[in-house]
């Protein structure tokens, strides 16, 4: 929520080669493929060159051209949702704000890029914890790293499943679909 991104952006290079649109998300977001990468148990890069064998193999073009299409996508570390970030600066006032991702190990780099890699109290990448969301381990790594019961934190996610495993876990967990929503979610924790 605090990073987007534009599908957009892709398009172009998935037109260049030859596949049909979406055929990056499909491969990158590939089940198992997405569970080794936010888990830790393969890398970035793997990952990365994975997605392009996957292209290549969905649909018939050399690798070179499934390459080209992981570049196009790779080369953005999405763009920051200045609403959301207001939303941070403000609640980091009176509460701690962590950021808990299921990141692969280009998570800080991709912070730092974006300049936000201070704007929050500490960042949970599930590359490095080895549980990734929706497991309800996860929320209880932050909440125990933090020295808080679950009950005491509140998750916000855009995935529902994210917020299902985050309410399984105890925190009170709220669905984004947008900063006036989430302005109004975060002003009724009081």
């Amino acid at each position: 929520m605090l990073r987007r991104w534009d599908p957009a952006e892709w398009a172009g290079a998935e037109a260049r080669a030859g596949v049909p649109r979406g055929s990056l998300y499909r491969a990158a977001f590939d089940r198992p493929a997405l569970r080794a990468v936010v888990t830790g148990r393969t890398t970035d890069e793997q990952w990365r060159e994975g997605t392009a064998e996957r292209i290549a193999h969905a649909h018939g073009v050399g690798l070179d051209a499934a390459r080209d299409v992981v570049a196009s996508w790779s080369a953005s570390a999405g763009e920051v949702d200045r609403g959301v970030l207001e939303l941070i600066r403000e609640q980091r006032r009176t509460r701690r704000v962590v950021l808990l991702s299921n990141a692969t190990d280009r998570l800080d780099a991709d912070l730092a890029r974006l300049g936000v890699e201070d704007e929050v109290d500490g960042v949970y990448a599930t590359w490095r914890i080895g549980v990734a969301k929706p497991d309800p381990a996860v929320y209880q790594h932050v909440a125990d790293d933090l020295g808080l019961p679950t009950s005491a934190c509140a998750f916000v996610d855009d995935s529902p499943k994210h917020v299902e495993g985050a309410r399984a876990a105890g925190m009170v967990a709220h669905l984004f679909t947008g900063a006036d929503d989430l302005r109004v979610f975060l002003a009724s924790l009081g």
